[in-house]
């Protein structure tokens, strides 16, 4: 299986300034560059970059990297009548890093609010860029993926629109690395496709209040990708994807590898087992990264590849009020002709409301301000319309008081409401609203309302 994928797996290496290998190149850099594996050979490799753990080339190698190419794999397979073209995956990566250090440091001044201005971070902006990505732009590739952000989620989220924060940062990155790949003509693509992972739930490393903002910066704050910052860019939600069950499970010794029987006792499905897979680097990541790449890989499908269906779960496009309804609409477009939105069983209870959709009745701050005092927001109950790309919000604990603005999966961890996940684990995919048959979760939305209707925070619209 998936004999038609090779790896590199790259050392880490920061650098002051560039380094570029050059084609034929000699030395240690170049030497970690060029060697291809197939999943046999790393198998039967020990890994130099984690020699302490005992382990191989492939199973320390990035997962999110080769479940892409494992799930593209599939995807292109089904495309091409069970044939799927060889595919090189090179994991350049270093875990606990700012988005700061993979760009161009000239290119980080086009963007406000970044770390760069700090004594600290000012010798080491760009340097991962330098010594990670700039050894092969001599390389032509297809195209790139990013799973990035634990460490920037404390800082300005920002906005693409005033070029401020992650949301400048994310698509400065990406148009300096197609420009650096591009500069030969007849080599890589210079709109070369660029996949972006979305935060998983559970990884605001204690800043949960930012992390909706962050997520919409993800996409440049137009609320899907590709998009006029993101242009042939598609992304995998990540935010009904946490790991099943809450750090404290982990700390308490009931999610350790090898333990038979876990104390305390844990309980729930067991198809999310908290024991048999172990964590990397602690609690920090999910390890559920398969259904993650499956994702990526469908959206690169689409944007990439042609193939049929959507690339994205539904989109807002408009919302109205009705008495005590709320009717927010999904753009059609995007769903496809075969796609309908659905709304999945939750826990409808006001004690473990899990709807993940919020309606605030006070003053509203914009969602890239997350640390200000804000309103009042509390969690309501939603079901499907009967137009099969639309839901309808009950406004009616309410009790009048008219809404403010409304978003949806804004939380750190918006699924399965306050259900305790040291003893009983949230299945991925458990947020209600969905497009069907996909099963793509609907993108997270903020949105003001303004005489009963939707208005987005620009550059995202949504008052069609």
């Amino acid at each position: 299986m998936y004999h038609n994928i090779r790896i590199r797996q790259f050392p880490h290496n920061s650098r002051p300034e560039p380094t570029y290998i050059a084609p034929g190149g000699k030395g240690a850099l170049a030497e970690g560059a060029s060697t291809w594996l197939s999943a046999g050979q790393a198998l039967a490799i020990n890994s130099t970059e984690r020699p302490t753990a005992n382990t191989s080339v492939l199973l320390a190698f990035s997962a999110a990297c080769w479940y892409f190419g494992q799930a593209l794999t599939d995807e292109l397979s089904t495309m091409n009548n069970g044939e799927a073209p060889p595919i090189g995956l090179i994991a350049s990566s270093v875990g606990g890093t700012m988005i700061e250090l993979w760009t161009p440091v000239e290119e980080l001044s086009n963007c406000k609010n970044t770390s760069c201005g700090s004594k600290i971070n000012t010798t080491i902006c760009g340097t991962l860029f330098n010594g990670m990505v700039a050894p092969f732009v001599n390389m032509s590739v297809k195209g790139y993926i990013w799973y990035q952000g634990e460490n920037n989620v404390f800082a300005d989220t920002g906005n693409s629109a005033d070029k401020t924060g992650y949301g400048c940062m994310l698509p400065t990155m990406i148009q300096s690395w197609r420009n650096a790949w591009s500069v030969e003509k007849s080599t890589t693509d210079p709109m070369a496709p660029f996949g972006v992972y979305t935060l998983a739930a559970g990884t605001s490393e204690g800043h949960g209040t930012h992390m909706g903002g962050f997520r919409w910066s993800e996409t440049a704050n137009y609320g899907v990708v590709p998009n006029e910052a993101m242009p042939n860019c598609f992304v995998a939600s990540g935010y009904d994807l946490g790991d099943p069950w809450d750090k404290n499970c982990y700390f308490k010794n009931c999610c350790t590898h090898g333990v038979v029987e876990p104390q305390p006792p844990c309980s729930g499905d067991t198809r999310w087992s908290w024991w048999a897979t172990n964590y990397f680097m602690g609690p920090i990541h999910p390890r559920p990264k398969l259904p993650f790449a499956t994702r990526l890989a469908q959206a690169a499908a689409v944007v990439v590849y042609g193939a049929k269906g959507p690339a994205t779960g539904p989109v807002i496009s408009s919302c109205s009020m009705s008495g005590t309804t709320l009717i927010v609409n999904f753009n059609t477009s995007l769903l496809t002709s075969s796609e309908e939105v659905i709304v999945q069983k939750y826990n409808t209870s006001l004690e473990m409301m899990a709807s993940a959709m919020e309606v605030c009745t006070g003053e509203v701050n914009p969602p890239y301000a997350p640390d200000t005092k804000d309103g009042n927001w509390s969690f309501v109950n939603v079901k499907i319309d009967n137009t099969g790309h639309g839901v309808m919000v009950d406004l009616s604990p309410l009790n009048g008081t008219k809404p403010t603005a409304i978003r949806y999966a804004w939380q750190d961890y918006p699924c399965c409401g306050a259900l305790d996940r040291t003893y009983a684990p949230c299945p991925p995919a458990s947020c209600p609203i969905m497009s069907s048959p996909s099963m793509l979760p609907a993108m997270p939305f903020f949105a003001l309302l303004d005489s009963g209707r939707c208005k987005c925070i620009p550059p995202q619209v949504c008052d069609g």
